[in-house]
Formats: structure tokens, C-alpha cells, sequence
């Protein structure tokens, strides 16, 4: 069975807990304005067979608390070194940056941050939570929002976890600011993981990316054969974790090693500002076939979803999901593809919003974007804000020369224009359609 979650307003779909055990704050949580939170702060997110700690300061993982991490059902691990397959997800959160004129600001909730320490995020209000039953299926929908400890920045977060099958989260945030941050216009959004994905050398991972589908993962690394000759089949380096942005186009990511970021709780700020800021995709460490081992590092995975102006009363919206596997890389693209077609179902997608062949986002499709796309073929020039769709100008789901040749053809012989949204993604006007926006 598949389990599903939609984090972003965050949906999630599973069998939803919130019972009991909940774990509790022996004294109330503190607001910024001097009230109090006296609910539980801690809960637990379940899928068909996945759960997930879940917390009102827009932590998700809870540093690993009690196993409650994403793992798989019937995992195994003999390794008697690292017997790790209890784990995959340890910290999760939304992350904002921007320079205020004078330094860089960050704000995670990761490694243990309190809401009263600079940087992070304190709860606005209690769980809410309502059960659906609708054409689709049935799924929880589980609301919540959070704000900067500095009361500068608000995010609203919405869970739904569907409990009839799937085996991912998806998540929606909305950003926004708060009354003494309007004017800040450039703000970078996104969020932070620290996937723990099990591996024989503990929590050493390599990473990868797709960018054609906004998608970057951890895999874990098979370096003995321990768990064969003990009787687990399962390969450390089949286990991924991988998280994947469903709306608008994605600005970068990145995964690199925890340390020098961070040290104690939360990240530094000019290192995480630095990685937001850049465009495209970075991934360390690069994994050579000749020094494999000693490359690999405990990294997290960062995505930037995009540059917000939030200088006046605008929400930026970004839905996104994660899925974890023990059984190879293709499983986890096939997870989080379902997972695209799960959040477009439900209306959680905005309209096509993507311009075929204006690779570079200038509101035209011309001669200029022609010389972007053989810049990008090679040198890898930056595409945006869709990776495939943006420099696709003649509708065959991939960027390569022969988007450069229809738009010459367009601009100077009167050819085929390149398709419209609707067309690229859905078929139509002589294009096949590709399907969803990448």
C-alpha cells in the first residue's frame, strides 16, 4: 500500500493519529506577546504504514523521536555497527532568508531550536483537523500556523493524509509577512531536511537530483555485505529519501554536509542565506566511483522554492512532498510522481503558468532564449522557472538544440510557434503533452 502526506498548506493522507500519547510541554510554550500555550505541542502524523512526529513550531521529525521517522514497514538492517533502519527522517522544517541591510537573517526549526531563541518559529494556534471523504478518497486535513520568533513572517501550514493507500507526504506552506516586515521585498522561501537515510557507514549518505522534476534525494551506501550474509536482503543503497517541489518553478536546492553549518541547534545564517540565494542545483558531496566511502558525509537537503516579494500583503504558496523507499530510485520517482497527480486532483495546483520556450523568464519567446537554451545544453546555463518546460519550445518534453532551431524557425520564417501552457502539459494545437509542469 501507498501511503500519502501534502505538506504546504500541508495535506496529509493517511491514518492520522493524534491521541494519548501526544507528548505535552511540562510548562506552557511562551508566545511572543506574552501568552501562553498550554496545548500539546507534539503529535504524530500516520500514513497507511508510515508515521511521522509532527510539532506546532513547523518541526517535523522531532530530531528522530522515538523512531517515528518515515521508516518502512518490515525493514531490516544486520549491520551490527549502524543498525539503523528505524530512521530515515530526522529534522524537518520551513526555512526563510533575507538580508536586512545590515546582516543575513535565517530561520529553520531543526536540532532542537526553542521558540524563544532567535531564528526559528513559535506555534500560532492548536492542531485542527477534519476528516474528508471525497471522489478521490478519504484523507485527513490537519491545519496549523506558525510565525517568526521576531513576528516578522507568518506561515500557514495545512497536512492531508490520505488513509487508503500511497506512500508519500504532501505538504503546502503559505509565506507572508507580518505587519513590521512589510517593505521587505526579497525573501527566499523554501524548506530544510536532514534525512538520516540508513547506510552502512551510519548516517553517511550520497546524494542526487532530477531537475526535470524539481526532485533531490539521500541514498544510503552499501559497503559491506553484512546484511545479506545476516539474512536482510535489502541493499543500503536502494533506501532513499527524497523530497520534491509540486507548484511554481523551483529556484535551486542544494545537500551538503551538516557540519560546519550548523553547530548545537538551528544554522548559521550567512551559510544558509548563501545557499538560498543561489539558483540552480548544488549537490555535495560529489561521489567519485574511485574514493566513494570517504566521500560520503551526514548531509541535509535544502530547497529554495523561490524569491518572494514580501513587501505588501501577499501569500506565496508552494506545495510540495517526500517519500522514502527500500527498493531503488525509479520506486521513489513513481512515489513522488503520484504524488504530483494526487495534489493536481485536488486542486492544490495553480493554473498552467508556465511560458514553452522563454527560457529566460522574460515574458517572450525569442532569439535571446534560443541563445539561453545553448547555453544551457553546454554549460548549464540557468532555465527557470521551469527546467524542462520553460525551454521546451517545440513540445517534445526535453531542452536540447532542437528547441533552438524551432525558435529561429518561429522568429525569422514564420514557423510553428511554441505550444501554450494548456498545450504542453495537456496535448493539443499538433503537441502530444507532456503530462505535468517540469
Amino acid at each position: 500500500m501507498r501511503n500519502l502526506i501534502i505538506i504546504s498548506s500541508i495535506i496529509l493522507m493517511s491514518n492520522l493519529s493524534f491521541g494519548a500519547d501526544s507528548a505535552i510541554l511540562s510548562s506552557p510554550a511562551n508566545m511572543r506577546d506574552g501568552s501562553s500555550i498550554g496545548f500539546p505541542i507534539i503529535d504524530t502524523l500516520e500514513t497507511t504504514t508510515k508515521a511521522l512526529v509532527i510539532t506546532l513550531s513547523g518541526n517535523i521529525g522531532n530530531s528522530g523521536q522515538d523512531s517515528v521517522a518515515f521508516n518502512i514497514n518490515g525493514d531490516c538492517d544486520a549491520n551490527l555497527d549502524f543498525p539503523n533502519a528505524d530512521l530515515y527522517l530526522y529534522d524537518m522544517s520551513p526555512m526563510i532568508a533575507f538580508n536586512d541591510g545590515a546582516e543575513n537573517r535565517a530561520y529553520t526549526d531543526l536540532f532542537t531550536q526553542w521558540p524563544e531563541e532567535e531564528g526559528t518559529f513559535q506555534p500560532r494556534c492548536d492542531f485542527t483537523t477534519t476528516t474528508v471523504t471525497d471522489d478521490f478518497g478519504n484523507y485527513t486535513m490537519v491545519v496549523c500556523s506558525i510565525l517568526t520568533t521576531d513576528s516578522l513572517f507568518d506561515i500557514a501550514i495545512t497536512y492531508y493524509a490520505p488513509t487508503d493507500g500511497a506512500d508519500f507526504l504532501i505538504g503546502q506552506y503559505d509565506y507572508s509577512a507580518l505587519a513590521p516586515a512589510k517593505g521587505v521585498s526579497d525573501v527566499f522561501v523554501g524548506i530544510i531536511i536532514d534525512w538520516d537515510i540508513p547506510a552502512d557507514l551510519g548516517v553517511n549518505n550520497s546524494s542526487g537530483y532530477d531537475q526535470t522534476k524539481n526532485l533531490i534525494w539521500q541514498r544510503g551506501a552499501e559497503t559491506d555485505d553484512t546484511d545479506e550474509t545476516a539474512g536482510c536482503p535489502i541493499k543500503e543503497d536502494n533506501r532513499y529519501g527524497g523530497l520534491r517541489q509540486l507548484s511554481g518553478g523551483s529556484f535551486g536546492g542544494w545537500t551538503a554536509e551538516n557540519f560546519p553549518m550548523h553547530s548545537g541547534s538551528g544554522f548559521d545564517w550567512d551559510s544558509l542565506y548563501n545557499h538560498m540565494s543561489r539558483p540552480g542545483i548544488e549537490m555535495s558531496p560529489v561521489v567519485t566511483s574511485a574514493n566513494h566511502d570517504s566521500e560520503l558525509v551526514d548531509l541535509h537537503t535544502g530547497m529554495t522554492f523561490g524569491l518572494a516579494d514580501l513587501s505588501g500583503e501577499e501569500v506565496y504558496s508552494f506545495v510540495w512532498a517526500i517519500a522514502t523507499t527500500n527498493i531503488g530510485e525509479e520506486d521513489l520517482k513513481d512515489q513522488l510522481d503520484a504524488a504530483y497527480y494526487w495534489a493536481d486532483s485536488h486542486g492544490l495546483l495553480p493554473p498552467c503558468d508556465c511560458r514553452p520556450g522563454d527560457a529566460n523568464a522574460d515574458g517572450t519567446a525569442n532569439v535571446a532564449d534560443a541563445v539561453r537554451i545553448i547555453k544551457y545544453v553546454f554549460s548549464d546555463a540557468y532555465i527557470g522557472p521551469y527546467h524542462v518546460c520553460s525551454g521546451d519550445a517545440n513540445g517534445d518534453c526535453s531542452v536540447n538544440i532542437g528547441d533552438t532551431v524551432h525558435l529561429i524557425n518561429f522568429v525569422f520564417k514564420n514557423g510553428t510557434p511554441p505550444p501554450t501552457c494548456d498545450q504542453w502539459l495537456n496535448g493539443g494545437g499538433g503537441f502530444d503533452g507532456c503530462g505535468f509542469l517540469q
